[in-house]
């Protein structure tokens, strides 16, 4: 379906109602205006599959994907079935231990092989805090080695440097010595000397702090494929040389596969690119929209947790709602044909969005591994942060999302963001995607 005639009158009347009733009028910054949702967000009504509806009753092909959980699309029968079952006749929660705690976990276990115990919690920031507080307490040492442009949610633990401003000159300082910078206020400035930025995909740079500081560090946290700065793959060889040099100096490696996790393979990216980190920390695709997280890693790690020596706790931890859509989740996803036709649809929509804008004259690379990836309006390769915050025009980019929405293709507005793509995309929907980026892009082109 073509959306006519588009409009969004109603959005925009809801916005403001919002405004007076919500901070912001929505309940995320990821999906406000200063995001990026210009004039106003487009406020939803409902999903089904591979598509997503919005209130003045346009209709998407949806390319956002709930920011990334939705990897079996919008509504997927089997996990609505197990959490409608159990909620009927187990309730929602018991606050007790159950039988599907372990039966989850071991779904887990079974899928990443790094992986000797686990935890649960509810979102990625909280299992990321988790992870640290182990690394600290099971090395004896305090500082974290993140890089500059990751996330790894908004606790004031982690929240440095995920998008500094590199103007004026100097607040990030040089990319050989980049500074810690505040992603917000509010934020004790003395945790800023516990964390080290570094640079992303510089192995050369890494490996001199780590000379100069290593009985310092407790781990490095990372990213392993870049999702909240765009879509950067590693380069080849860079996760190896991270495990190598982390197990050389007494570090640990912690993989934040919030997005990856379940999505680049069973067993994560990890799985993807065979590297074994200390410890994991999983939320997004493992709950298909529900709110379930997870981490886990080496069993002499974990045991500092199993032994009460490491605080970690969550009144709605494993309630039974979000086990039983995990179970269910991983049960679909241990499928080998699941991944197969996540990559084979996605190769065909990138290849096919990347041909036509460059054969329009655009200048667009397409970098992503599998089922997220992101068109970077660029002449050259994104490799970190810096690179796509100089080289990628943002401003040709949001104009693409504007006409695209128009031609009723859903994405992220903010070239910072991903691209998703779930096991219900239909050939159907990539043919359809390529037909409203053709006339999409014959609309940019009067505008540029």
């Amino acid at each position: 379906m073509r959306n006519e005639g588009y409009k969004t009158e109603k959005s925009k009347e809801l916005f403001e109602i919002a405004t007076r009733n919500i901070a912001g009028g929505v309940g995320s910054i990821a999906r406000s205006v200063g995001a990026g949702f210009t004039p106003y967000p487009i406020f939803m009504d409902h999903g089904e599959g591979s598509h997503i509806f919005d209130v003045d009753g346009n209709e998407y092909i949806d390319y956002i994907l709930a920011f990334g959980p939705l990897l079996l699309g919008h509504k997927p029968k089997a996990i609505f079935d197990s959490v409608f079952d159990t909620v009927q006749k187990r309730g929602s929660m018991l606050g007790l231990a159950h039988p599907l705690e372990w039966e989850v976990a071991e779904l887990i276990k079974s899928a990443v092989p790094s992986i000797d115990l686990v935890r649960f919690g509810n979102s990625g920031t909280e299992v990321d805090m988790s992870a640290i507080r182990l690394a600290r307490a099971f090395t004896g040492k305090e500082k974290i080695i993140r890089f500059e442009g990751h996330y790894h949610g908004w606790s004031d633990m982690l929240h440095f440097s995920a998008s500094p401003p590199l103007s004026p000159p100097g607040v990030a300082g040089l990319e050989e010595f980049p500074n810690t910078v505040f992603q917000t206020p509010g934020t004790p400035k003395c945790l800023a000397d516990t964390i080290i930025i570094q640079p992303w995909n510089r192995p050369e740079i890494l490996e001199r702090t780590i000379k100069r500081r290593k009985d310092e560090i407790a781990a490095i946290i990372t990213e392993p494929v870049m999702g909240n700065c765009g879509c950067i793959p590693p380069n080849e060889g860079y996760l190896q040389f991270l495990r190598e040099i982390t197990e050389k100096n007494d570090i640990l490696l912690i993989f934040d596969e919030v997005i990856t996790g379940f999505r680049l393979s069973y067993g994560g990216a990890q799985g993807y690119y065979n590297i074994k980190p200390d410890l994991t920390t999983f939320a997004k695709a493992l709950g298909a929209g529900f709110p379930i997280a997870a981490f886990g890693g080496r069993g002499d790690i974990m045991k500092l947790i199993a032994e009460n020596k490491v605080h970690h706790s969550g009144t709605y931890n494993t309630n039974l709602v979000v086990m039983a859509a995990a179970k269910a989740v991983l049960k679909e996803l241990s499928n080998p044909d699941v991944y197969k036709k996540l990559f084979d649809t996605a190769e065909q929509v990138k290849k096919g969005i990347e041909k036509i804008l460059n054969d329009n004259g655009i200048p667009v690379i397409c970098q992503g591994v599998g089922p997220m990836w992101q068109f970077w309006f660029s002449e050259r390769p994104i490799t970190n942060y810096r690179e796509a915050i100089q080289y990628a025009d943002a401003d040709l980019y949001h104009k693409f999302y504007l006409e695209m929405i128009k031609k009723g293709v859903y994405f992220h507005p903010n070239q910072l963001e991903n691209w998703f793509i779930s096991t219900v995309h239909t050939r159907e929907d990539v043919e359809e995607t390529l037909n409203r980026t053709e006339d999409a892009v014959k609309e940019l082109k009067k505008k540029i």
